[in-house]
């Protein structure tokens, strides 16, 4: 299979917030063409129920809405790189269970002996049906694969020091978009000043 990111001439690079709206768009265009967007959509969060995946409309993908701000917590290591990627990579493991996940199908059992010709003919649909399901997997394992390495080819070497501790694009993706996406950052900034009283905002410097 050709890799995932021969979607567009042009390659944008995300090493700014500005560049988000862009590069997800870009991700977006290749997930799809491959089936496998709802494997690593970054906006999946729940409803008002907290029971299931919901998918609202959001401004840079134009398919689903922005999860809340995580709450803030303290500091456990002396490296802010790897406290950082321990904190982000903690939220998109939780996250990631509301994507659908992908496992490789379950070959049938074979016949016992002495069956019967109806109990082949089932068996052999049911052979026919797990085939189909394995070739699937396959395509969108390679899908997803290609597709992280194009995440990790297309951003700057600081923000490829978010992911260290993520092993899929699903994770990827969650955490970049947690740390980068402008408007996520200004909903956060936001919510964390509101806890601040008017006469000690000044002077206070928000680290992310």
């Amino acid at each position: 299979m050709s890799e995932a990111s021969s979607s567009s001439s042009t390659t944008t690079i995300l090493s700014a917030p500005s560049d988000w709206v862009s590069w997800i768009q870009e991700i977006k265009s290749v997930a799809e063409q491959h089936n496998i967007w709802d494997y690593v959509n970054p906006y999946i969060t729940t409803d008002s129920g907290g029971s299931r995946p919901s998918t609202a409309s959001n401004s840079a993908t134009g398919s689903a809405s922005k999860p809340s701000s995580p709450k803030p917590s303290s500091p456990e290591s002396t490296s802010p790189t790897s406290e950082l990627a321990r904190k982000t990579l903690s939220k998109s493991i939780s996250r990631s269970a509301l994507h659908r996940s992908l496992s490789e199908p379950t070959e049938p059992s074979p016949l016992p002996s002495g069956h019967t010709q109806d109990q082949l003919d089932a068996h052999q649909s049911e052979y026919d049906r797990w085939k189909q399901k394995m070739a699937d997997y396959k395509s969108k394992k390679a899908a997803l694969d290609a597709l992280r390495l194009r995440i990790l080819k297309t951003i700057s070497s600081d923000y490829r020091d978010l992911l260290i501790n993520n092993t899929t694009a699903t994770q990827d993706l969650m955490t970049l978009q947690a740390r980068i996406d402008p408007s996520h950052d200004k909903i956060a900034s936001r919510s964390k000043e509101s806890l601040i009283p008017p006469s000690k905002t000044q002077g206070v410097f928000h680290f992310w």
